[in-house]
């Protein structure tokens, strides 16, 4: 009895399951959406990090700024570790190992905060 039923469906046609066909066209269409989304995330996460290193410049500017004030000269006058000095005296709360790329910050003799990568 079993055995009819398998084979009547067989027959006419109403057996559950993915042809083959059905199946590439599936991952087909899975390739090409992942294709469209992949560039854009990665230009997405570009897009992220040139926003921190905007963030992080104007962070460090505006604490050069507060340094100046109190001090009077900048913290490059003499010092080679100016965000190390930053953080020590609490004009950033950020610790410098923190800051991606730090070396890349550069600040110059009249107090202007620059990246360069």
């Amino acid at each position: 009895m079993k055995m009819r039923r398998f084979l009547r469906c067989r027959v006419l046609g109403n057996n559950k399951g993915f042809t083959l066909l059905e199946l590439l066209a599936v991952i087909a269409l899975i390739g090409i959406l992942a294709g469209l989304v992949v560039p854009r995330v990665a230009s997405s996460r570009d897009e992220a990090t040139q926003k921190t290193i905007e963030a992080n410049v104007q962070m460090l500017q505006a604490a050069v700024e507060r340094y100046h004030f109190d001090n009077g000269k900048y913290p490059n006058d003499g010092i080679t570790d100016w965000i190390g000095e930053l953080y020590n005296k609490n004009y950033i709360s950020t610790n410098p190992s923190k800051i991606k790329d730090s070396d890349n910050y550069i600040l110059s003799t009249n107090g202007v905060v620059s990246y360069t990568p």
